[in-house]
């Protein structure tokens, strides 16, 4: 076993960090989700882990032995039913259909596509249970945590960040570490790659990463305050990485997912359900007339009309129609996750998970995202979560993909915060009679605001529903109609909003 420099480096984290600073370990979690093809350690010649899964494994532990904070979520029944089917399909599917021919992972599309492999246990389906049940635990241990999209900001960050740097470096003719980024036995690179990739494996690994981000700051740059020059330059520079990339299907899920912005703040205003935001609509038209006027619509549009017209992409097509065939040959079962790879997420997850697996999932996605849209402290992570899988169901097939998990256990929590934030979970008494409820902490979206706990009094002179007051640790209350200022001692949970 030989561990990266990357991989020294988190194991630093791990040691250091959770002993010292066990606060920032859910940052280190966010920032490995930026490092997909990154081999943080290596045992024999075929097998790595990225550093997302090595730090995954702690917090999965960290999630069971958490036991003090209830996180009761509706999506929890469907998320624990579409493991225990994906687990049932993987062990069962190859002694089933034995000798159907699917497409080997690590063989490659262009040649699979020629000359299908037979059906067979592979260590692929090992490895990918492994990464669902890790994605799962480090959803649950960022619902526990509350974390907030301070974690998504240090995943984009630094993916977009050393994207970034890399431009810089090779601008000024120097050499890129390549190898200390792209160094995962379990990728496929191609040495003559013309296009830019940054860290990634391939521009279309790039490129959905950087769908994902432009959309996350967008929304950011219209609903916070506070930093808004940090996301204005972090849009620009995620879109400038999508142009470099040069995915035409990148391209493409990023029309789908402006039309789809757009067609729901009409339908909102249609049905009376909220006006049209000015920064996503008003703003738009000088947008769309600039992006017209610097040429980059005719890039984009010769990047989607380009890519339909290559061989690549016709054999990424018949990988999606064979994938949907397979899902015929197996009854709608599917063959295993892990056993076949086309091109397509959704047409992997109906031909590996099998119809009912890609049903579950599609209720996870649902109770997941719902009502998150609403809300100003995660509708960033939700429109940036539905672009990803917008992005991967024409690009990219993984369910290994760190930013599913990392966004899924974001989005969990600020539901869980919003459901919580005025439930009672106390009452004490003022020494005269006078009930005090406490409630849970209140993370307001509201400027300005800051954690704490809301204190609403039942009756009783100089207590008014709804005013913050501060406790006495003694029983009775002092300096009513005082704000109490108790700060979270972690940072990444507090008013994503600010």
């Amino acid at each position: 076993m030989t561990v990266s420099v990357v991989g020294f480096a988190i194991l630093a984290v791990i040691c250091v960090g959770l002993v010292t600073r066990r606060n920032l370990f859910p940052f280190a979690l966010g920032a490995s989700a930026a490092l997909p093809t990154t081999a943080a350690i290596t045992v024999g010649e075929t097998t790595t882990v990225a550093p997302f899964y090595v730090l995954g494994v702690i917090a999965l532990v960290l999630a069971i032995i958490k036991r003090g904070r209830q996180v009761p979520h509706p999506v929890w029944p469907v998320l624990a039913l579409f493991v225990v089917v994906v687990f049932a399909v993987t062990v069962c599917g190859p002694s089933l259909f034995e000798g159907v021919r699917i497409l080997l992972p690590r063989a490659g599309i262009d040649a699979q596509i020629i000359d299908p492999a037979p059906l067979k246990y592979t260590p692929s389906m090992v490895a990918q249970l492994a990464y669902l049940v890790i994605g799962v635990g480090v959803a649950v241990y960022l619902a526990k945590e509350r974390a907030t999209l301070a974690v998504l900001h240090a995943a984009f960050g630094v993916g977009i960040g050393l994207g970034f740097l890399r431009i810089i470096v090779e601008s000024a003719g120097l050499v890129w570490p390549n190898g200390q980024f792209q160094n995962s036995a379990t990728a496929s690179y191609n040495p003559f790659e013309t296009r830019f990739f940054g860290t990634f494996a391939e521009p279309s690994n790039l490129a959905v990463f950087a769908v994902a981000a432009a959309t996350f700051y967008a929304f950011r740059l219209v609903d916070s305050m506070r930093y808004r020059w940090v996301s204005g330059v972090m849009l620009a520079l995620a879109l400038w990485q999508l142009l470099l990339a040069s995915s035409g299907t990148a391209a493409l899920a990023a029309v789908v997912i402006v039309v789809s912005v757009l067609a729901v703040q009409f339908w909102r205003f249609v049905f009376g359900r909220g006006g049209l935001h000015p920064g996503l609509v008003v703003g738009m038209a000088p947008l769309v007339g600039t992006i017209w006027l610097a040429g980059f619509a005719d890039a984009f549009l010769l990047e989607i009309t380009e890519k339909f017209d290559t061989e690549s992409a016709a054999n990424r097509f018949a990988s999606d129609i064979f994938s949907l065939k397979l899902v015929g040959e197996t009854l709608g079962i599917g063959v295993g996750l892990g056993a076949n790879r086309p091109s397509s997420f959704v047409t992997m997850l109906l031909s590996c998970t099998g119809v009912v697996g890609a049903t579950l999932f599609i209720l996870v996605m649902t109770r997941t995202l719902r009502g998150r849209f609403s809300s100003a402290s995660t509708r960033a992570a939700a429109w940036a979560w539905l672009a990803l899988l917008i992005a991967k169901s024409l690009a990219e097939p993984a369910l290994s993909t760190p930013l599913i998990w990392l966004t899924m256990g974001v989005l969990i929590a600020g539901s869980l915060d919003a459901t919580h934030s005025n439930r009672p979970v106390d009452c004490t008494s003022d020494g005269a009679g006078q009930k005090l409820m406490v409630t849970s902490v209140d993370h307001s979206v509201r400027r300005g605001s800051r954690p704490g706990f809301r204190e609403q009094s039942e009756s009783g002179p100089g207590f008014a529903s709804g005013v913050d007051t501060s406790l006495s640790p003694d029983g009775p209350i002092q300096n009513a109609g005082a704000p109490l200022r108790r700060r979270d001692p972690r940072p990444w949970v507090g008013t994503p909003a600010q």
